[in-house]
């Protein structure tokens, strides 16, 4: 676990999703964010499970989220992220 009790996989995707709502390719930001996180090879195939899932499914993820909050463009960008992340877990984990 990394500060926050957050696991390193889960940060690691975290970051690299926000990488990519700034511009960038899902695989580069990835793999940036795994090698400054050293992940071992079990960690790497899950963060980039969460990554690539939830970059893959953005719009069905946002519909979800969306749907379930009553002021949905009230969200930072950050937490919108967290809940993508949370809902692709939830519903194709």
């Amino acid at each position: 676990m990394s500060d926050g009790g957050v696991s390193a996989e889960r940060l690691v995707a975290f970051r690299a999703l926000r990488r990519v709502s700034e511009g960038a390719f899902a695989d580069r930001a990835f793999a940036a964010e795994a090698r400054r996180a050293d992940l071992d090879p079990r960690q790497r195939a899950a963060g980039m499970r969460l990554t690539y899932g939830a970059t893959q499914r953005r719009r069905t993820l946002d519909w979800l989220i969306d749907d379930a909050i009553d002021r949905p463009d009230a969200l930072e960008a950050e937490l919108r992220d967290i809940l993508r992340l949370g809902a692709y877990e939830l519903v194709w984990s």
